[in-house]
This record gives C-alpha cells, structure tokens and sequence, in this order.
C-alpha cells in the first residue's frame, strides 16, 4: 500500500510561517489595489485553499499578535527566516495604522470571511474605530493588545532583571484579579494568564536563572497569587531542564497559574446571600467541598478556555496536579490504574513547596527551607515523586540536610542547613570533614556563603557523593541524628547593591565565586525592582495604574 506523501504544512513551524506569510500577501494587496480587482479575487481564493490546509493540522484557531520588535504566533516568537521576518514586521506596521496589533483566525475560515477582513482592513486604515476589540465574522477578530503590558515594549533596551520584574508584577496583578472575579462568579481574563504564561516561558527559554531570580521573596500564605505565580515560576524553570518545547512549558505555566481557580469558583457559590454590609463574604470551604477543588479547577479551565486540545491537556494538569495534593483524602489517583503525569507531579511538587514555605500553622512561623525539604523527602514515595524533588532541589540549588558533598577543591563536607536567602541556597552551611585535595582535618562547620578568603579557597559544591562508610558517612550520621548542634546561619552583611562589589581573591581563586558574586548581584538588582513596586501592585484599584480595559478579554 502507497504511503501518502508528506505535506510542507506537517511541520509546525513551516505552517506558521505559511500563515503569517499569507495574511502579509492578501493585506500587501490591499494596499495595491482596488478590492474589485481580479488579483485581490485570486489572492483570497488561494489563501482560503492554504488556510483550509493549515487548519486540517491544527486543533484551535491561530492568531499572530504583532510587537515593534517581534512577531507572536499563538503567544510563541515565530521561527522564520530573516526574509519572512521583514515581510511580517511590514504587516505589523500596517495593521498599526487600523490600531490594532493582534489578528486571530478562526479553523472555519471562509473566502467570504477573507473578503470582509480585507474590507474591513481599508476602512479601518483610514477611520481607526478605537475599540480594543472587533469581532469582523465568526472567524476573523481584530484586537488590540497591550505590549508595554503584557510583552514590554522596546524590550532591547531593558536589562533581564527589569524584563523579569515587569512580568513579574504583572502577572501578580493580573492573577489577582482573575483571582477576584472567579470570587465573584464572573470568567475573565484567560488570554490575558495565557500571554503572561507564555512571557515568562519566553523569559526562561532564552536565561532560566533570571527568571527563577524573581523568588527572592517568600511567597505570602494570605494572598493565592504570590503562590500561584511563585509556583509557575518554579515549576517552568524545572520543566526547562526537561523540555524546550515552547507549547508543553507554556501550558504548565497556565495550569500552575489557575491553580486557586477552582477553590474561587466553590467559594464563590458559597457566598452569604443576605449580607447585610453589602457585598457577599466568602465563607470557609467544607472538607467535602475541599475535595471537589480538582474537579472545579478543571471545570473553570474548560468554562475559561473551551475544549479544544491544549485546552484539555491543561485541564488534565490542573486535575492530576490538584488531586495529588489531596490524595491522602481522595485515594490514588485513577484508583491506581493511571499514573499522574510528569507535569502534573512537577506543578503539585512545585506548588507544595511554596504552600509549605509560605507558613507552619502549627508554629504560627514561615518554615524554613530546611523543614519544607524535610517533609517533602517524607511525602515523596514513588519513583515520579522522587525524581520531581531532586528535580526540585537541583533547579533551587537546596541540599537536604545530610547530604554528602564534594567541592571544587576536593574538600568533601555534609550539609548541616540552608540558607533563608534564596540567592544563598546553593551555599549552604557545611560540616567539612575534608579540606582542599581531600586531606582530613578537624571536623568543623563552615559556612560556604562567607567570604572569608580561606572559605572562598574551600570553592564551591559541584557533586553529590553517598558513601555509606567511612569517615564522611560517619558526620552524615552525627548531623541528622541531630547528635552535634548546628549553628544558626546568617547571610552576609550585605546591602542589595553591594553585592556586586565583591569578587573572588586574587590568590587561588574558586571557579564558582565569580557565578556567585555575578547571581547576588542579578537578584541584588531584581530584589531592588519589585521592591519599589510591589507596595504600587499589592492593592492596586480595579482602575488604577493598569488600564482596566486591558483585562476584559
């Protein structure tokens, strides 16, 4: 039996760049002709025939959002050619004439839709209607979007810490709103997560440790969307040391991101009817409410964002990932049968690491990152749990107390405790059994964040060793048996700025000094930035700073 022959539109990227190349060829005719004209005929005859066969190969509508800088193909940076990307940025700038930057298509498109979207396009060219949004046909819709918001407008001429800042705060707001009108029974504002999600994807493709920069702070246990947005960072950061598929980071993003959605919507049905101050108070959630939160996530997901496939991988995310918190109550996932997803165990892991960091009810304390990993180790008993947490560990750069390691001068030592600081996690306190070349000493604990040059000579952890013998299996066992007391640990005294002022001594320096001075100085910065904002976002006024519109999608 004959194969089929494969097609050009097979790959993703080469229908991508057909799409976009095939609105610039039908709006450059616009521009040319007179929409009577036999050419601009032909031109909507043959885009209707490619766009029919790109459609047979996608599952959802496609849309090409347009910045000064770059070109967005369904919220990912189109793969093209240097020709194409001149092409496309032309179009850009025509459309910027109608005032509009964003153009979806939907997978029912027809000649006759084609034909109004250009129609439209020579009026709107010459009397831009001012609205942010017009829905042309079922199929074509005009829309204006916010770069400066969403994207960052001259992104060129920001540093990574202020691009990474800018998202940040963003997503808080935005997440705090959607957060608030789930509360209040109304869904909005998924494009608007989804742009966020794939900003920071964008962001952790091209330098993952800027991103994972913005974790400088706890996250606060009173306020879902500093957990939710710290918890997308953190699981996009791990999913990157696995994949680079843009489409696969972008969707755990967005789940992470929704993850209060469903505890909102059940609080919302739950609101007191006759309040006699006004506004409805949520009430507390039942323990039988509590177990409905995955299935009411899931339900917010598909009432927010439709059916269509990714719409159901994401739903499937926030489903697994929602029950495997709850699991103790709810029982194995699937009874057993399935087993949850990579990406589900990533974003529960991910989002249980905040969750347990942010606050210890019982000690009325925040944990410290030494208690978070200890009860993680405790809960993570199958193999996808296990590997999720040194997952986990090795993107934070935390080691478990007890765990024997190596550093770059051939000093071997066990880890007595970590850091608070996030920008100190991978300089943890030591207690060094070995010095430099591996020569034994007097047993002491060294705190590796110092910078003290004899310490600084000591370099910095770069393997994990597991001997079950011997002298350094010996101090494993005096640390966590909790056999010798461990000194509190304090960062160095150190402004924010003045981290960069540092560099390793001129004598015998370590390799890993110049990586560390170099990230304290990155999260110096970026801890500087949302400092001075985060006061201006954390109750920002419906009609505040940020134009209200932008949020209506």
């Amino acid at each position: 039996m004959q194969q089929d022959e494969p097609s050009p539109f097979d790959d993703p990227y080469a229908r991508q760049e057909t799409f976009i190349l095939t609105l610039f060829r039908l709006f450059k005719l616009a521009t040319m002709h007179d929409l009577n004209n036999q050419a601009i005929g032909r031109g909507l005859s043959h885009a209707a025939h490619t766009f029919a066969e790109i459609f047979m190969r996608e599952s959802a509508d496609v849309s090409a959002l347009f910045t000064s800088e770059n070109v967005f193909i369904n919220g990912q940076p189109l793969k093209a050619s240097r020709g194409t990307y001149e092409s496309v940025l032309e179009l850009g700038r025509l459309l910027e004439n109608t005032g509009f930057n964003e153009l979806r298509i939907g997978r029912a498109v027809s000649r006759d839709d084609l034909a109004q979207m250009l129609e439209h396009f020579v009026l709107f060219r010459k009397d831009p209607p001012g609205n942010r949004s017009v829905q042309l046909t079922r199929n074509i819709r005009f829309k204006h979007v916010d770069p400066t918001f969403i994207l960052g407008d001259h992104e060129g001429e920001l540093t990574i810490e202020e691009r990474v800042a800018r998202i940040y705060t963003s997503a808080l707001v935005i997440m705090r709103r959607a957060l608030e009108a789930l509360a209040n029974g109304e869904y909005r504002l998924m494009n608007t997560i989804k742009r966020v999600a794939q900003s920071m994807v964008m962001i952790a493709d091209e330098d993952p440790g800027a991103l994972l920069s913005a974790l400088g702070q706890r996250p606060d246990r009173d306020d879902p969307a500093t957990v939710a947005v710290h918890t997308a960072i953190l699981a996009t950061v791990m999913t990157r040391s696995l994949s680079r598929d843009l489409t696969t980071l972008s969707d755990i993003t967005t789940s992470s991101l929704m993850l209060h959605a469903g505890e909102q919507r059940l609080r919302a049905l739950n609101k007191i009817e006759d309040d006699p101050f006004g506004d409805a108070l949520p009430a507390a959630l039942t323990s039988t409410e509590q177990l409905r939160i995955p299935v009411s996530t899931s339900a917010v997901t598909a009432l927010m964002s439709g059916l269509y496939l990714r719409s159901q991988r994401r739903m499937l995310m926030s489903y697994e990932s929602q029950w495997l918190e709850r699991e103790a109550e709810l029982g194995p996932l699937y009874r057993g049968k399935l087993p949850p997803s990579i990406s589900a165990v990533i974003i529960a892991k991910s989002f249980r690491f905040q969750q347990l960091l942010a606050f210890d009810i019982a000690a009325q304390r925040p944990r410290t990152p030494d208690e978070t990993l200890a009860i993680l180790v405790k809960e993570s008993t199958t193999a996808a749990d296990k590997l999720v947490l040194k997952l986990l560990c090795t993107t934070l750069g935390l080691y478990p107390k007890g765990t024997q390691l190596e550093l770059s001068s051939g000093a071997q030592a066990v880890v007595a405790s970590n850091h608070e600081l996030p920008v100190l996690y991978d300089r943890p306190l030591v207690y060094l059994v070995s010095g430099a070349g591996g020569v034994y000493t007097q047993a002491r604990f060294v705190d590796l964040a110092s910078f003290d040059p004899e310490i600084v000579k000591l370099g910095n952890p770069i393997r994990v060793l597991n001997y079950a013998e011997g002298t350094l299996a010996k101090a494993t066992q005096i640390i966590t048996s909790g056999q010798i007391e461990i000194p509190q640990v304090k960062p160095p005294e150190l402004g924010k700025i003045r981290l960069e002022e540092f560099a390793a001594p001129s004598d015998a320096p370590s390799p890993g000094v110049h990586m560390l001075t170099s990230q304290g100085a990155r999260r110096a910065r970026l801890g500087s930035i949302l400092d001075s904002v985060n006061s201006a976002i954390k109750y920002a006024p419906p009609n505040g700073e940020y134009d209200k519109d932008l949020f209506n999608d």
